[in-house]
């Protein structure tokens, strides 16, 4: 997963695009857990986490790639309501500072 967007406070106050470990205060984790195995198929939990130890607070899109587009549906997914944007699900967290913010999904995967 990747941080994709970071309101800066700039002169245009506009997102812009960074990579994780391009902002130190700004660390993110991702965990995959594998449910069920299928005859035809899988599913898997997909758990992350980001935490801003910064001063502001922070708004992230995190996008997550899905093995097979197309051929997969998400099962469940929370705190935030996510998005399949082709071949990625994406998240949008608002992180306070000192605070970690959360998002998971479950994906069932078809063959």
């Amino acid at each position: 997963a990747r941080l994709r967007d970071r309101a800066d406070a700039g002169d245009d106050d506009e997102p812009v695009r960074i990579d994780l470990w391009q902002v130190p205060d700004i660390t993110g984790q991702r965990h995959l857990t594998q449910l069920q195995s299928l005859d035809r198929g899988l599913v898997e939990r997909i758990d992350m986490s980001v935490s801003n130890g910064g001063t502001a607070l922070v708004v992230v899109w995190v996008d997550e790639p899905l093995r097979r587009p197309g051929k997969s549906r998400l099962v469940r997914k929370w705190p935030k309501p996510a998005r399949v944007t082709g071949k990625d699900v994406r998240f949008r967290l608002e992180i306070a500072p000192g605070a970690i913010g959360r998002a998971a999904f479950d994906v069932e995967y078809r063959w």
